[in-house]
């Protein structure tokens, strides 16, 4: 029997309304388990707000998705002879597979969010290690379709391979999908818009917020003058919206993200897992100390792997650190001791300066199990197909907007974070202040 729509309250947000279809994809195991995967992972040291899960931000960038699409549609609508066409069956189902893949695009996280991502097996295709967005597509075509394409509320055909497919974008996609992808994966996507907000609201700082509401309310569907494709833009008024998005993200960034205590707990939680996956598995699949990979020679084999990844929540981790059994870096966290931050050069480092960091800082502190950490992060993509493009004109389909780099003076300031820290455990913090005194 067909059930009701469900309205459920978010922070941020406030209410999500939940299709019955939707309802049942949340209910389902692969969902559920996000639950008990921390948004950000240790960061409730710092911050001891921060405790929010992957399940929380999921919902909130499917219902920002939504009101972009939302935004957006009418314009393809009453476009008239425009190509590609976009029928309301095509405008239809890519709503339905944005709202999915909103939905589901982080259910392929370890434990503790980015933090683990370290210990993920290589990609023997690619010669580099997985990423969560491998194992969110497998976890979604190998274990979900039952509750995707065989759900009887699935009049519109949407596969789980099509939600595959749209989240890693492999070249097949037609143009009426192509075109909001954005929305999942861009320079202002659903992602980065929510958790800019919510991870300040959690956080208990301010440094995350921004216009959503101009942001979402100025977004243009525009012509690229140089290959004519569709693109999400933004109007000329939403300049502003956009440029403190990419300052919250640049705040957020200093502030919460590169937080020298957090980035000590990332590293200590990449220990712990390690030391875990060792124990349990060993060199079973390839390197030791790894998560199963999300693939396998079979179907069976890769789906026998997923359920096994799917055991691994951040309770699971923390009750082996909890009993002592999580190795040297489990015993780091539980007691507080995490390798302290001893040096460090500015933001955005001279060439002197970083000439000091490596010839004269560095080797005074290795021999006390010194290591560097960096950053290297920029604020904005600047080439062609990356740059948001801003609309010249206030009706229709503009055929010629502008890189939002030409019209925004901050977005041309910004600059790359290159700042480079060095750690000493614990018990060589003071010696390691005192190899640095003049």
């Amino acid at each position: 029997m067909a059930g009701s729509d469900k309205i459920v309250r978010v922070p941020i947000h406030g209410f999500v309304k939940l299709s019955p279809w939707e309802q049942d994809v949340i209910d389902h195991r692969v969902f559920q388990r996000l639950r008990h995967v921390r948004q950000l992972a240790l960061t409730e040291m710092v911050y001891p707000g921060a405790c929010h899960s992957r399940f929380e931000h999921s919902l909130g960038v499917m219902q920002v998705a939504s009101m972009m699409f939302d935004q957006l549609r009418p314009q393809l609508e009453t476009s008239g002879q425009l190509e590609p066409r976009f029928s309301k069956d095509d405008l239809e189902k890519a709503r339905v597979i944005v709202r999915l893949s909103a939905l589901l695009h982080d259910v392929g996280h370890c434990p503790f969010s980015h933090a683990g991502e370290d210990v993920m097996p290589t990609n023997p295709l690619r010669g580099k290690k997985h990423k969560h967005e491998d194992y969110s597509a497998a976890l979604i075509r190998h274990c979900m379709g039952d509750v995707i394409d065989g759900h009887p509320a699935n009049e519109l055909k949407v596969s789980a391979d099509e939600i595959c497919t749209f989240l890693q974008n492999d070249g097949s996609l037609p143009l009426q999908l192509l075109f909001w992808r954005p929305l999942i994966t861009g320079q202002m996507d659903a992602d980065r818009a929510d958790y800019l907000l919510r991870d300040s609201h959690h956080a208990g700082v301010a440094y995350g917020q921004y216009d959503i509401n101009r942001l979402v309310a100025t977004l243009r569907v525009v012509r690229d003058r140089e290959t004519e494709n569709l693109m999400i833009g933004i109007e000329t008024g939403g300049i502003q919206a956009v440029e403190g998005l990419i300052l919250a993200r640049y705040m957020m960034f200093i502030q919460v993200y590169f937080h020298h205590t957090r980035r000590a707990y990332d590293r200590h939680v990449t220990g712990v897992l390690g030391h875990l996956l060792a124990q349990e598995y060993g060199d079973r699949y390839g390197a030791r100390g790894t998560f199963p990979p999300p693939s396998g020679d079979e179907v069976r084999t890769a789906v026998q792997n997923l359920d096994e990844f799917l055991r691994w929540t951040d309770p699971r981790v923390w009750q082996a650190i909890e009993n002592d059994s999580a190795g040297p870096h489990g015993v780091l966290i539980k007691s507080r001791h995490h390798d302290r931050r001893v040096h460090e050069t500015s933001h955005f480092p001279s060439t002197p300066e970083l000439d000091h960091f490596y010839e004269v800082a560095l080797p005074k502190l290795r021999t006390m199990g010194g290591y560097v950490d960096k950053a290297d992060n920029s604020w904005y993509k600047f080439d062609k197909s990356a740059d948001i493009r801003v609309a010249t004109s206030d009706r229709g389909i503009d055929p010629a907007p502008v890189p939002l780099s030409e019209r925004s003076s901050l977005v041309r300031a910004l600059e790359e974070v290159t700042q480079r820290r060095v750690y000493v455990p614990w018990a060589s913090k003071e010696k390691a202040k005192r190899a640095l005194r003049p």
